[in-house]
């Protein structure tokens, strides 16, 4: 094997792999004492051996390509890798984001380890040619590994640091342009990349600005640049966001893959986060029932997008096995990534633009009568959506895809619609809204292998027990809509604002079953990678938080058709146990287009179920049929 001196990727920089000083604290990014950081291994102060770099790496574009950010192509880097054209501190980057997610000898039971000592040096790498010259020509690997980092301190619990880094790679991207089409003659491959990069941060963007004080720094209007693809051997998109508001149904958008989808609801969840969560909707003149009002607006561009996008037409998780799973029966993550994502993000808008808390407040500026058929529908739709956000991420769950560190959030939104409807009058609904409820908290805890900030959301919304009698006037169709005030549903926009959920210090002085959580950070849960097999009593205690029970998932793992159904100790409880053919009347607060409700069954019937032939008359697609059933093997 080559020394790493002579290895391509490094022959052309000015500092050596291995004369990486250890990671300092001068740009203030660790929350660890200088006493922690020397207790780094030397091993993560330096690029790691050729081979374990390029199995990271290769990690890196399964796991992480288009979950949802993607910056280059696969074929594209891996020629500038050898052609030693790319930083050292993109690799690092690359590296603190792929390692929890990694099998490799070099990163075993130091995964956390590694993600924060290479997410420091390179941000350190990065600050220094940033910011010590003024005449220094900034790169677009700048822009891409600063967006990287974001979301490495984001969701280790250093959401203040990440904002500021999101903040730093929006004003990078724009000082080189990337918000438009280049002036200058490229190659196809650089127009690529540019656009690739500037999206991603868009992205970043409005993911992290799910809150009550967190705007969006990015504004569609200044986004001229052209819409991304999944498919760069097609040709690009010939539409920027800016004029697609012009071409809803037309044949044009038929075009759009789900790279393109997925920008275009980050672009939804943009107006929906000014419209409910930064309460500008209250100072619309027009009530939300009216067809003049921005909500109407930002609904029918939902509608519109469900239309053309198709996303509705086939279940999903029967789009799942036909279209991304490859014939030695892996799953093709990157392929998936923009297809599960959009329709994340399709139905958490849906969630939020009719959440009943968020929708209540908006109604308090009205001063026309609120007519009940609106607050019905509105209902209607909040649940729904919740389900359907559920169904989507569990499916996610249950075939061992990828998690990305924005699906607990989504996760999160409908777990707090679902934890309100299980106070409602009517029984179906309260134990469908229950079972939904654990569902939700089971992903997070399983996701919590992967991801710092889980754990918090998982305890935030497990201690979430609004007054029964406030939760049940939100999920209530009557005048007047008056809004509750009490200090549990207060606590509803804590729970609905992504930073504040992501943020430990909210756990300094918190008890969970015995232990005190004073950090939520990854290293101080000692959250290890689910293949560690380890975990701390603190760990344990956050599992504990929640009542139900978290069954073992593989990150890498190869879908396989079974005739055998899943043994009891193997099946993922999935919110396909319902049965949607069981009629119950509804009171007249809920009957809306609700022709049928969710009735739960027991898990080892659920096979008979659909083995019957059995639809779902309750508008949400059936589950899959009986021969489609899968179990999980280790590659």
């Amino acid at each position: 094997m080559r020394s790493m001196e002579d290895y391509p990727p490094f022959s052309k920089r000015k500092t050596s792999s291995t004369g990486l000083s250890a990671p300092s604290d001068k740009s203030g990014d660790s929350p660890e004492p200088s006493s922690a950081i020397n207790t780094v291994p030397r091993k993560f102060t330096q690029l790691p051996p050729v081979s374990a770099l390029r199995s990271i790496l290769s990690t890196y574009f399964q796991h992480c390509q288009n979950q949802p950010y993607v910056y280059f192509r696969e074929e594209s880097f891996f020629r500038r890798l050898d052609n030693g054209e790319l930083p050292q501190y993109l690799l690092m980057a690359m590296i603190a984001i792929a390692a929890r997610f990694s099998t490799d000898p070099f990163f075993e039971s130091k995964t956390l380890e590694a993600t924060e000592a290479y997410g420091r040096t390179a941000w350190n790498e990065i600050f220094d040619k940033a910011f010590a010259d003024d005449h220094h020509l900034l790169e677009i690997h700048a822009v891409q590994a600063t967006n990287m980092l974001a979301v490495v301190d984001f969701t280790a619990g250093r959401h203040h640091l990440g904002w500021v880094k999101i903040g730093l790679a929006v004003r990078f991207a724009q000082s080189l342009q990337l918000n438009s089409e280049p002036r200058v003659a490229l190659s196809y491959e650089e127009e690529d990349e540019r656009r690739l990069t500037f999206w991603s941060v868009y992205m970043l963007d409005r993911l992290s600005s799910c809150g009550a004080f967190r705007p969006p720094a990015i504004s569609d209007t200044d986004c001229s640049t052209l819409l991304p693809t999944d498919n760069p051997d097609v040709g690009c998109n010939t539409l920027d966001l800016r004029t697609l508001g012009e071409f809803y149904g037309d044949d044009k958008t038929d075009d759009l893959d789900s790279f393109a989808h997925t920008i275009l609801m980050a672009s939804a969840l943009g107006r929906v986060e000014r419209q409910m969560l930064q309460k500008q909707g209250c100072n619309d003149p027009y009530p939300p029932w009216d067809s003049r009002s921005d909500f109407a607006a930002i609904y029918s561009m939902l509608l519109s997008f469900e239309g053309y996008s198709k996303i509705t037409d086939v279940m999903f998780s029967e789009a799942i096995i036909s279209r991304y799973i490859l014939p030695d029966g892996s799953i093709d993550h990157a392929a998936a990534g923009h297809f599960v994502f959009s329709t994340m993000l399709y139905h958490m808008n849906q969630c939020l633009l009719h959440h009943p808390f968020l929708l209540r407040k908006r109604l308090e500026s009205c001063r026309a009568r609120v007519p009940l058929s609106f607050l019905r529908e509105i209902l209607r739709r909040s649940l729904e959506h919740a389900y359907q956000l559920i169904f989507t991420l569990r499916t996610v769950q249950k075939h061992g895809m990828t998690f990305t560190s924005f699906y607990g959030y989504a996760m999160t939104v409908a777990g707090v619609i679902c934890r309100l409807f299980a106070y409602h009058d009517d029984e179906a609904t309260r134990n469908t809204a229950k079972q939904l409820y654990e569902y939700s908290l089971e992903f997070l805890e399983r996701g919590q292998a992967f991801w710092g900030h889980y754990p918090g959301m998982a305890i935030a919304l497990k201690n979430f027990n609004p007054d029964a009698t406030s939760a049940r006037s939100l999920v209530t169709a009557a005048h007047p809509p008056e809004l509750s005030r009490d200090s549990n549903t207060e606590m509803i926009d804590n729970l609905l604002d992504y930073g504040w959920l992501s943020d430990p210090a909210r756990y300094k002085s918190m008890t969970v079953d015995g232990f005190q959580i004073s950090d939520l950070s990854p290293k101080s849960l000692h959250v290890d990678n689910v293949q560690d097999g380890t975990n701390s009593a603190t760990h344990t205690a956050i599992l504990n938080a929640s009542s139900t029970t978290a069954n073992t998932i593989e990150p890498t793992s190869r879908v396989m058709p079974s005739s055998k159904p899943l043994s009891p100790q193997r099946e993922n409880v999935s919110s396909e146990h319902f049965d949607f053919d069981s009629h119950t009347p509804l009171p007249d607060e809920l009957n809306m287009d609700f022709i049928t409700h969710a009735d739960l069954v027991p898990e080892d019937s659920w096979s008979d179920f659909i083995a019957a032939g059995k639809t779902t008359p309750f508008s949400f697609p059936p589950p899959a049929p009986s021969t489609a059933m899968w179990t999980q093997m280790m590659e």
